[in-house]
């Protein structure tokens, strides 16, 4: 099936959510005599327990998978519901349809500090060259990106203001760069059609603004400590959105920075720079899971600069 407003090629799974594992089909070239699953595309419960003998574990099949600013969720799937399967590895089945990601490039660059309106702005960009190859299933492809952040500024006379601390969740939130940025994806493309091999490359600068003063008391110096944790996701393209999820496309890769930054001589130096470059994952694939997002646990700080 073609949607009006799909691009000329685009093949989309249809997915009808079949009663039993007998009457789901696929699509053009993938239809077949025997059944091929698709990671993240909704099947009854039964259909998996039909197909999968070994059977996915409790974790592996899910009823839903949800993906909101506040919160990233799975719930277990339940005898006679909906599910999904997301882990398509670890069950060793070879009826699954699989594309192909490959991860030819990961680097932090662009450390600077650059002026802007009262003030100055210290970043880095992560750049993630990717290749993905939607030889089973036409798919989107999009980043979550999760965060453990300290960021704290200590004033001439001693005392710290925290501008950012999710110390308190006990575990990584989503990472939000502002707060009229509400959104969980980061999306690669605008989704690739069924035997398409595409590279992409990813660029998202982080950062933080600079101010000599801050809530009117002068800066001797800001302190960044930071892990962010990419995951790299895929979802099948189908005729109705509601019958896929978001599932991961890659293990995830973990970078950060511990930079420490003081004024001096009218600018900015950087007295303390470790740079974590990006390392995968060796625990498997991972569904993104969070409480809150990093402006839930972020300070609000007043920024002056009587020099601008």
């Amino acid at each position: 099936m073609r949607l009006p407003y799909a691009p000329n090629g685009l093949r989309l799974v249809e997915n009808s959510r079949p009663e039993t594992s007998s009457s789901a089909a696929l699509s053009g070239d993938q239809a077949d005599a025997k059944l091929k699953f698709l990671p993240g595309m909704a099947l009854p419960a039964a259909v998996w327990s039909d197909y999968w003998p070994i059977g996915p574990t409790r974790d592996e099949l899910v009823s839903c998978y949800t993906l909101t600013s506040s919160s990233g969720q799975a719930q277990p799937a339940i005898e006679g519901d909906i599910a999904y399967a997301w882990d398509t590895q670890s069950g060793g089945n070879q009826s699954f349809s699989e594309n192909e990601f490959t991860l030819r490039q990961a680097t932090l660059k662009d450390l600077t500090i650059e002026p802007i309106a009262g003030g100055h702005f210290i970043s880095i960009t992560p750049s993630f060259t990717i290749g993905y190859n939607s030889c089973g299933f036409a798919a989107e492809l999009a980043e979550v990106r999760l965060v453990e952040s300290k960021r704290t500024i200590l004033l001439d006379d001693g005392s710290l203001l925290d501008l950012l601390d999710t110390d308190p969740a006990e575990a990584p939130v989503l990472y939000l760069c502002n707060e009229q940025d509400a959104s969980v994806l980061s999306r690669l493309g605008r989704g690739q059609s069924l035997g398409i091999e595409q590279d992409y490359c990813y660029e998202d600068r982080v950062g933080q603004a600079l101010a000599k003063r801050a809530n009117g008391e002068v800066v001797a110096s800001y302190t960044l400590l930071e892990r962010y944790t990419s995951f790299f996701m895929q979802r099948p393209l189908t005729t109705n959105g509601s019958d896929s999820i978001w599932v991961p496309a890659y293990f995830p890769i973990s970078w950060g920075w511990s930079i420490r930054v003081e004024p001096e001589a009218g600018d900015w130096v950087i007295t303390r720079r470790k740079l974590i470059m990006p390392v995968v994952g060796h625990e498997g694939l991972q569904l993104p899971r969070w409480q809150g997002n990093s402006i839930d646990y972020s300070a609000s700080v007043e920024y002056t600069d009587s020099e601008l």
